[in-house]
This record gives structure tokens, sequence and C-alpha cells, in this order.
């Protein structure tokens, strides 16, 4: 369980650099709602990558 939080933490933290510049466009525009969106939109995207590898 430690690494799967572990993992997702990196994940985390690799995205909010990747995509900076668009959580701060997202939070300017929404606030704190605009950015959780972003990062539920970016987490269940990454999950599903995980969990569907492609064919």
């Amino acid at each position: 369980m430690k690494y799967v939080i572990l993992v997702l933490a990196v994940i985390f933290i690799l995205y909010s650099f990747i995509y900076f510049k668009a959580l701060l466009g997202a939070y300017k525009k929404k606030g704190i709602g605009g950015l959780f969106r972003m990062y539920v939109a970016m987490f269940t995207h990454v999950f599903f990558h995980l969990v569907m590898p492609k064919d």
C-alpha cells in the first residue's frame, strides 16, 4: 500500500511541474474548484492507463 501512495505522490509532483501553466490558468479562472477538477481529470487519466494498458 505504501508503494501505491509513493507512486501517486511522484505522479502528482511530475504532473504539477508539467502542467503548471494549465493548472495556474484553471486556478485563475475557476479558483480551487477548477484546480481540483484538473487534478481529478489527470489522476483518472493516469489511473486508466495503469489499470488498462494498451494492447
